[in-house]
């Protein structure tokens, strides 16, 4: 038996071999063609919706009877009439559609990202600062349930090996070669370099030691700003000067971080920048952090806040950092200070000695470098000369 709907919307009864005939309608009279194969469900759903707005289940067709006067209404409807229902049930069929989409986006979306991360249970890390390789627990491991912990952005993939190098000023250029590449020629100069980028980003690199140089150029607009820069840059680059006699005026007006030393390098054209050069030791499944400072030794700490970037980096518990400070025996007024600029940048040496060295040879300034680890969050403190 054939089932379809006729032009007034009545459903019309043919036989199997009338398909494709000709026949006419029992309640409008009118003729209609049997269609050649039956319609699937969904489409007949659809065609009675979009010509009724209503549609028959099968049970209502088997157990129960429409109502006479529905039929009726039914039937005066013609087929250009607009129908809200239908327009609805449709909407419904599309949001349904969307949703499934959208669920199983986010599962191959987990999926995705989950595949080839590494399970990592113990590795080793570089930022204490006695320069000794440390090993790390899983509770050292900076999981989703700890995201406050270490280095906030950018986020560093789990179980690959790199460095982390930052600066004051910020976005100074970096060049990375192996040490045992280093020779006599400038690094900047040097074309088997070919990896190089700006500080505040991760540089991904295989374990093993490497020269690490951060590059300045000496009109940068906050170098120029540091009080007494100027009067500096004015002996630095004075061409008739001695090479070693410009490379001492940098190091007596910038503060000491863990650099091997400043130098004056000149580039291929013929315009000169201001490098400090690092070791660094990549470990396996590791991230290594450096901090390039370029500020004024003279400024108290108080001042030098006015110099560093906004936004906290480094995340950490302030407690306890506060608590290895006062151990350090910070005064209490720097403690607020020192935390800010942790935040900030990672790494800051305190000055041990705030007196005026000007006319004491005799006496050594010394430096409490503190740093923030880029896993952990916890402080680590060595002294420097």
């Amino acid at each position: 038996m054939i089932e379809f709907k006729g032009e007034c919307g009545h459903t019309i009864r043919a036989k199997d071999e009338d398909a494709g005939k000709v026949v006419r309608c029992s309640y409008c009279g009118r003729e209609a063609p049997v269609p050649d194969e039956q319609e699937d469900q969904l489409s007949f759903l659809l065609n009675e919706v979009e010509r009724t707005g209503e549609f028959e289940s099968p049970r209502r067709k088997l157990f129960g009877k429409s109502n006479p006067s529905q039929s009726a209404a039914r039937s005066t409807r013609s087929p250009g009439d607009f129908n809200p229902f239908a327009i609805a049930l449709k909407m419904c069929y599309a949001a349904v559609i969307i949703t499934v989409l959208i669920v199983s986006g986010k599962f191959a979306y987990k999926w995705w990202i989950d595949v080839d991360r590494p399970s990592v249970t113990a590795r080793t890390d570089s930022r204490h600062g006695d320069g000794k390789q440390q090993p790390m627990t899983s509770g050292d491991i900076r999981t989703r349930n700890s995201p406050q912990c270490g280095l906030l952005r950018p986020p560093l993939p789990e179980g690959k090996s790199g460095i982390f190098i930052n600066s004051v000023p910020p976005k100074a250029m970096v060049y990375v070669r192996r040490a045992e590449d280093a020779s006599g020629l400038c690094i900047i100069k040097d074309p088997k370099v070919k990896t190089r980028g700006r500080t505040g980003t991760a540089i991904r690199l295989q374990p093993d030691i490497y020269e690490v140089a951060v590059v300045l150029e000496p009109s940068d607009p906050q170098l120029m700003a540091f009080p007494g820069y100027q009067q500096a840059r004015r002996k630095f680059d004075d061409p008739r000067a001695r090479m070693e006699a410009r490379v001492k005026v940098l190091e007596d007006y910038f503060m000491p971080d863990r650099a091997k030393r400043i130098a004056i390098e000149t580039r291929s054209d013929s315009s000169q920048v201001i490098v400090r050069y690092y070791e660094v030791e990549v470990v396996k499944g590791s991230w290594t952090p450096e901090t390039a400072l370029f500020l004024p030794e003279e400024l108290e700490l108080a001042e030098l806040m006015n110099y560093f970037p906004k936004g906290k980096v480094f995340g950490f518990d302030a407690e306890a950092v506060r608590q290895e400070l006062s151990f350090q025996e910070v005064p209490q007024e720097d403690q607020p200070f020192l935390i800010d600029a942790l935040s900030q940048i990672g790494m800051f040496p305190y000055r041990l000695d705030t007196g005026d060295k000007k006319g004491k040879k005799d006496k050594v300034l010394a430096y409490r470098v503190f740093r923030i680890g880029l896993v952990t969050g916890t402080i680590s403190t060595t002294l420097l000369n």
